[in-house]
């Protein structure tokens, strides 16, 4: 008799491979572009978070320097009450009120936590884009470059008083 014996071999074959290997590219093309949005919109809520902490710092500079919601403060007398000493606090005239005030980055910046990155980058979101100058009794504004480069992952609204 003449019969040869086949052993199956252990291996895959060269269509298992490559039906193996497309399987993994569709799965990965459709993975990067959700990670690369993700990616996007966890920078756009850093920027979302520098705003918020930099529109606090401006509140906490104003109330130090006497110009809150549009009204300067200033002492008018002193109220004695045993061995305490407290001033009473009454609205400045007009003339004086803080409101629209322009004020630097380097004005607020003792209010911002340390470790945010608008402390951090000194003046500039992450994409480097300057905030600009801040006024007084008014939310500071994403800068222009910085809306544009995030409109293809989020809509208008989502800067919500700070565009």
């Amino acid at each position: 008799m003449l019969s040869k014996s086949f052993k199956k071999s252990a291996g895959f074959t060269l269509i298992e491979i490559v039906v193996v290997l497309a399987i993994l590219a569709v799965m990965i093309s459709i993975i990067i572009p959700l990670v690369y949005v993700g990616y996007k919109r966890g920078r756009a809520e850093n920027a979302m978070e520098d705003l918020r902490a930099i529109d606090a710092a401006i509140h906490q500079y104003a109330v130090e320097s006497g110009s809150q919601g549009g009204q300067s403060v200033q002492s008018s007398q002193e109220i004695k009450i045993g061995r305490l000493s407290i001033e009473e606090m009454r609205p400045a005239p007009a003339a004086e009120v803080g409101k629209g005030r322009k004020i630097t980055f380097q004005d607020i910046k003792k209010y911002l936590p340390r470790n945010s990155s608008a402390y951090k980058l000194n003046g500039k979101d992450l994409l480097g884009n300057p905030y600009g100058d801040f006024t007084v009794g008014e939310r500071p504004k994403v800068p222009a470059k910085t809306a544009e480069y995030f409109t293809t992952v989020l809509d208008e609204t989502f800067w919500s008083g700070y565009y």
